[in-house]
């Protein structure tokens, strides 16, 4: 299976392979998923910060005996986000590990393009036995 990144940063030579192979990979798709986890990905990375963030300033402020019940159910909002955003970028990361599995290998560049009535005998891995028997 091809990086992600490899992908990203050779979008033509990928397009080429699927196609000289015959595939019917949906590159866009592909692409338009990634770009979507990677949001997802820098939302959730985001939220998860300001939340530990927080989680470490709540003790501080009990200890000054401020009411914190204000910043407690925000941090339940977040949370509940955080569970959210978890679950669609799991749905997305399997979709996209799917679709990936469907993109072939890039093929050397020495190999005809076409199907398999295209390919040239290059040799038989069949040896000849020479050795004679003696009875």
């Amino acid at each position: 299976m091809l990086d992600m990144k490899f992908i990203r940063e050779n979008t033509e030579l990928v397009e080429k392979a699927i196609r000289n192979k015959n595939e019917k990979s949906d590159l866009k798709k592909i692409l338009d998923l990634d770009k979507k986890k990677r949001e997802l990905q820098f939302t959730f990375d985001k939220m998860r910060a300001e939340q530990n963030t927080v989680s470490k300033q709540i003790p501080e402020l009990k200890k000054e005996q401020k009411n914190t019940t204000e910043i407690v159910a925000k941090m339940k909002m977040i949370s509940n986000k955080i569970k959210g955003i978890s679950t669609e970028l799991s749905g997305i990361n399997e979709e996209l590990e799917r679709e990936l599995l469907c993109i072939p290998n890039i093929p050397y560049k020495d190999i005809p393009i076409g199907d398999e009535s295209q390919n040239e005998f290059v040799r038989n891995g069949v040896r000849k036995n020479n050795l004679t028997l003696h009875q």
